[in-house]
């Protein structure tokens, strides 16, 4: 159900009822109250009206402008389900010649990411359809946007403590000019437009995260700086970048990676470890003009909430339940954290992984891949590792029963497959127990290759994309490479609900982050047996190597990368350089999991 706030008069009645109740309910004092009536019980409990709050609305601001009374206007879209007390808000400033209700109309996307990730979204208007950065109009729009939010006063329901900004154009300037000059917003989004050069000039009063976007052929902004539109002169986007990193001692080292949205190419700049946790991130959209549609259904806005979200070091603490951690290792938790969150997280969305699989179905399902083994493989070498896998995998979970405690208690690591590299020798013993079981022998491809290809079904072309980004299936096969037993089989799958393996093995139900091979998207290619994984005699397995892997299935990082984890080597993780799994780990795995539902 929706609520409003009450009024006064509704708060003032029901504060001199309560004051009434616990008077007579707590006594005058002295023993009076034993020997006199009571009051008669209501025959209902009093309550207040809940009226319902819809599900959008139009508020109205008195302004002073040239001198005279101006009422301006705002929209405000809530959540369709409100289930909570207090709300994030998010601004979204319309660009020159806009108004508020335009740009939301012109972006269902926001309006189903409100729903979706549950925040209040503003759309306010400009005076004159147009927002003040310099000289645009004479009104004061930072002082217009507190008075909205002084508007919001003692509604709960707006968390004031979170406000966001995203700006496009023009209103990408008044997000600048805001989050220079006041410390309204803890995170600010100015896409295709960097700052002026009289803005760049302020010193902000207080550190917040920034997510900035230009494209290459922007003819309005230019990228490199200079006099652009609305006779303003721009900074540079990397100068602006480095403006606000350096007012907020950010690391000034960045981090630099390339990222495809859409139909372009971008490369993404980042100033980590600045005050309070926050960050400074720029893109460059290569052949970009003034625009936000990147095409390809790419989604911007879900990217930037993913920022806001995870620059918000109280985002963090509910990953934390059970873990002791002093500040400082915190901030190192955190700041790690982030990275992950951009590197991995932020191009998973909507992907399900084998946290998913468990829960869904209590079971793991596994092939083991033989690359290599001294002797034969037998049954109890067989036995051995699914043992030692399931310890591992168990190990793995645990940790998420105490952050969801409607994780599942308990579940099956359940064999599908095998593969034998050429040359490998099975024993009679493993025929004897596992020899229903479909498997690929004298396969003489190398580790990151797999006995099956995924083909375009007329030109026979391999295709050799990640798996979960194929969108058109009936375009697609998937057959043997002709190295294995089964070279013939062929299978055509039209969707992802269609898609099983071609041997009939019903657990490809699930996407899975993975490099070039199709067998990959169960268990990411790396649970292949030799010399540093196992013992080749007994099949005992080494804990390090197989506990690490299988943190890649869940779609954890290699934290021992120090071009994407400068302060990794600080961090104890298995996907680092440590014997078991850590707190760090285990934090990570709650990321996931909390993203994975």
């Amino acid at each position: 159900m929706r609520f409003l706030f009450y009024s006064i008069k509704d708060i003032l009645y029901f504060l001199t009822l309560t004051f009434s109740v616990l008077i007579s309910s707590c006594g005058g004092g002295g023993n009076s109250s034993l020997n006199e009536p009571l009051l008669p019980p209501d025959p209902q409990p009093t309550t207040l009206p809940t009226p319902e709050i819809p599900l959008s609305e139009r508020k109205y601001i008195t302004q002073t402008i040239d001198g005279q009374q101006v009422e301006r206007t705002y929209l405000i879209r809530y959540p369709e389900e409100i289930s909570k007390s207090s709300y994030p808000v998010v601004f979204f400033f319309h660009g020159a010649g806009g108004n508020g209700q335009g740009w939301f109309n012109n972006h269902p996307e926001v309006e189903n990411l409100i729903d979706q990730e549950q925040f209040i979204g503003i759309f306010p208007d400009g005076y004159d359809n147009r927002w003040n950065v310099g000289t645009e109009t004479n009104a004061d729009d930072v002082e217009f946007i507190t008075l909205i939010v002084n508007d919001f006063g003692a509604n709960e329901l707006f968390n004031a403590e979170k406000l966001y900004g995203v700006g496009t154009s023009n209103g990408a300037g008044l997000a600048n000019k805001i989050g220079k000059e006041t410390s309204l917003f803890k995170g600010i989004a100015p896409l295709i437009s960097q700052q002026t050069v009289d803005i760049g000039a302020t010193v902000p009063p207080q550190p917040l995260s920034v997510f900035q976007v230009g494209g290459t052929e922007d003819g309005l902004v230019p990228i490199n700086g200079g006099n652009g539109v609305a006779g303003h002169v721009f900074m540079s986007a990397s100068g602006s970048a480095e403006n606000w990193a350096t007012n907020f001692n950010c690391n000034m080292s960045p981090t630099i990676a390339n990222r495809v949205w859409g139909n372009f190419n971008v490369q993404e700049v980042s100033f980590n470890s600045c005050e309070g946790n926050n960050r400074v991130k720029y893109f460059v959209v290569q052949g970009a003009g003034h625009t936000t549609s990147f095409g390809n259904n790419f989604n911007v806005y879900q990217l930037i909430w993913n920022f806001f979200v995870s620059s918000d070091p109280d985002y963090y603490e509910q990953f934390l339940v059970g873990i002791d951690l002093d500040q400082a290792e915190k901030n190192l938790f955190i700041v790690n954290a982030q990275r992950f969150q951009e590197i991995c997280l932020d191009n998973f969305v909507g992907l399900k992984n084998p946290l998913w699989n468990i829960q869904e179905r209590g079971e793991w399902p596994i092939y083991f891949h033989f690359e290599s083994w001294e002797g034969a493989v037998t049954s109890a070498a067989v036995d051995q590792m699914k043992s030692d896998y399931q310890s591992i995998a168990d190990l793995w979970i645990e940790s998420l029963r105490a952050f969801d405690p409607n994780y599942r208690s308990s579940m099956d690591v359940k064999i599908f497959g095998f593969v034998f590299n050429e040359g490998v020798i099975v024993d009679e013993t493993f025929y004897t127990d596992y020899g229903e079981y479909p498997r690929v022998e004298n396969f003489n491809g190398t580790s990151e290759k797999s006995p099956w290809e995924i083909k375009d079904r007329e030109s026979d072309e391999v295709f050799d994309q990640n798996w979960y980004s194929i969108s058109d299936f009936q375009t697609l096969k998937v057959s043997g490479n002709g190295d294995d037993n089964n070279g013939n089989t062929t299978f055509y799958p039209d969707a992802w609900e269609d898609f099983s393996h071609p041997e009939g093995i019903d657990m490809f139900h699930t996407k899975f982050w993975h490099k070039v091979s199709w067998d990959a998207v169960a268990q990411r290619q790396y649970l292949k047996l030799g010399g540093n994984v196992t013992n080749y005699a007994l099949g005992t397995t080494r804990f390090y190597v197989f506990a690490h892997e299988m943190g890649h299935t869940f779609f954890l990082d290699d934290i021992y990368s120090r071009s994407k984890y400068p302060d990794g080597e600080n961090i104890q993780s298995i996907m680092n350089n440590a014997s078991e799994i850590s707190d760090f780990d285990r934090f990570s795995l709650r990321m996931v999991w909390s993203q994975q539902r």
